[in-house]
């Protein structure tokens, strides 16, 4: 349970925040895909519409597409976060629209949530609760929050419990999902994109979050975890948790939601807040930003959906996370090149950082990416100099801003990175709306640089602990760690610079069969044509030279007479032959495009 001296006095009371809207009628399971297809047509035809009139705008596109997608419900706001996250699949104006999806829709009648909640448990709702407020504190689009007392345990919680028929729509949307995404393949749009990809992320996503037994495991490994970080994470009462039904503690803090708010309407109240309750804004920020690379860097588990109404502010600098429906991980080696990256963009060391960029697209492209690596260096000075000047705004100075400018330009060379590498990237963007208000001229270099000084530490500490218990000579053991990870490395480079080699030669070598066996059809079909207009000066003798030149008349007519059957039989084999040249030359083109694009 959480020490009563750390709970903070109140921001904002109860009847200041607005009611959460009830819809009586929930989206029906039948007639799913009709529903979609319908309003999805209307979607175009709108946009079609705008854009005959010369009125679409990528604001106005992005505001439609966010309305679409708030109004289908749960997949469809996740699949316009994660679309919102790639810069190379959508223009800024797009992506900032989608950006402000919130999962945050009408809730569902408190009697609904009882009788779900009966089911669940099996007993009626006063066998557990003494207390239950129907009138929910919270709605997402999978499930919505009451405030209850707990008869045995004697402590209040929070009772979260999926809607009603979510799972069979959420099924449905996923079937409809996946049929345009083979659309999009179909029609080879963006192909760089790996749509396939983006289905499994999306797939993956849903599957943890509509089911509540995963946030329960969530929550108990992420405790363990995050006591280390001095975040602290709510109890969980498994003997009342379902795949529909999660109980857990409720904490008597601040939401981030309502600190913004109060900052955007009320300063003044705020900054008494913060005094009374011993709250300073740059702590908090360092705070959440170190413990988010310990998560990713060090434990490779982090909160994948830090938004401000899943951060709680709490007295003495403390914070506590909410709604572990998503954690995310990397795989190890990708974890690693992130580490450095993010290591090369604290120090500055630009050149490395744009190397390690491109080790996170599975495949580089058949050119020479000397450009795509200059220019790339130079937005990232360009950004260093705006994170010197104080008074610029925080949105100018951002780890996003800059990380979407790079994928943006280095989309127009075939290079995107992995769909794995944006579940870090769209963390860290949910925590951009908190940190823009605590450190408004925080210098994201001074941030990175601290947690690597404060990350060295705690290695030497770790580092010593085991060669005590272990007793051997720490100067022999560190020089073997040394040889052994520079040799790692330095075999790693060759390894890489070899593989891109290959890559980058076989891929020119299939680009030049591709177009040698193009241009061979090409000449067999101009050669089948000669064979015609040959078959008809030799049988049409009259119609050639009426219609043909008399050049070409006479020469075709030179050509040794042959019988019918053998005409047939040569112009067949042509084909066949042509044909197998268009087909090579295909496969050739199809092989160059997955290593240029992946």
């Amino acid at each position: 349970m959480l020490n009563a001296k750390r709970i903070p006095t109140p921001l904002i009371q109860p009847g200041e925040r607005p009611p959460i809207q009830v819809q009586h009628q929930p989206p029906a399971a039948s007639f799913r895909t009709v529903y979609l297809l319908y309003h999805l047509l209307g979607l175009l035809l709108r946009i079609f519409w705008l854009w005959l009139w010369r009125r679409l705008s990528e604001d106005r596109l992005g505001d439609l597409l966010r309305d679409f997608c708030q109004r289908m419900g749960v997949i469809w706001i996740k699949l316009g976060q994660l679309i919102s996250m790639r810069a190379d699949l959508a223009p800024p104006g797009v992506r900032n629209q989608l950006a402000k999806l919130l999962d945050r829709v009408q809730g569902f009648p408190g009697e609904v949530a009882v009788r779900l909640i009966e089911t669940e448990l099996g007993v009626p709702l006063e066998h557990h609760f003494s207390h239950f407020e129907r009138k929910s504190l919270a709605a997402a689009s999978i499930g919505q929050v009451h405030k209850a007392w707990l008869k045995e345990e004697r402590v209040w919680v929070a009772v979260k419990v999926r809607r009603p028929d979510v799972q069979r729509v959420a099924d449905r949307d996923m079937t409809f999902i996946h049929f345009l995404i083979r659309v999009l393949e179909w029609l080879r749009f963006k192909p760089h994109a790996r749509w396939p990809d983006l289905f499994w992320e999306l797939h993956e996503v849903m599957t943890e979050e509509l089911d509540y037994r995963y946030e329960l495991s969530n929550m108990r490994r992420m405790k363990q975890r995050l006591r280390r970080h001095d975040i602290y994470v709510p109890d969980v009462y498994p003997r009342y948790c379902t795949s529909a039904v999660l109980v857990m503690e409720f904490i008597h803090g601040v939401l981030m939601s309502d600190y913004l708010q109060m900052a955007r309407h009320d300063p003044t109240r705020l900054e008494s807040w913060r005094e009374d309750n011993n709250v300073r804004p740059p702590r908090i920020a360092r705070h959440l930003l170190h413990s988010f690379f310990r998560q990713a860097f060090e434990e490779n588990l982090f909160h994948g959906d830090l938004h401000p109404g899943n951060i709680v502010l709490l007295r003495d600098d403390g914070v506590a996370f909410l709604d572990y429906g998503s954690l995310g991980s990397l795989e190890r080696d990708l974890t690693r090149n992130v580490d450095l990256y993010i290591q090369a963009l604290g120090g500055r060391q630009y050149a490395k950082m744009v190397d390690i960029f491109f080790l996170f697209s599975p495949s580089l492209p058949p050119t020479n990416l000397t450009e795509c690596k200059n220019e790339m260096m130079r937005r990232l000075q360009a950004w260093d100099l705006r994170c010197r000047v104080r008074e610029l705004p925080y949105p100018e100075k951002s780890y996003n801003a800059i990380q979407d400018e790079l994928v943006f330009f280095a989309s127009g060379f075939g290079i995107s990175p992995v769909w794995s590498f944006f579940r870090m990237t769209r963390a860290m963007a949910t925590m951009d709306a908190s940190l823009r208000e605590l450190i408004p001229e925080g210098d994201f270099h001074s941030l990175v640089n601290s947690y690597y000084r404060k990350r060295i530490g705690r290695t030497r500490d770790r580092l010593f602990a085991k060669l005590r218990r272990s007793q051997q000579n720490m100067r022999d053991w560190l020089e073997l760690q040394d040889r052994l990870l520079d040799d790692a490395r330095f075999r790693s480079g060759i390894v890489r610079r070899a593989a891109q080699v290959f890559e980058r030669t076989s891929s020119t070598i299939a680009l030049f069969l591709g177009r040698l066996f193009g241009q061979t059809a090409r000449v067999l079909l101009l050669l089948g044509l000669v064979m015609i207009l040959t078959f008809v000066c030799q049988h049409e003798r009259a119609w050639a030279e009426a219609h043909l030149p008399a050049d070409v008349s006479r020469t075709l007519g030179r050509v040794p007479p042959l019988d019918g059957q053998v005409w047939i039989l040569l112009f067949g084999l042509l084909l066949y032959v042509q044909r197998c040249f268009a087909v090579l030359s295909r496969r050739f083109r199809e092989q160059d495009v997955e290593r240029g694009q992946g």
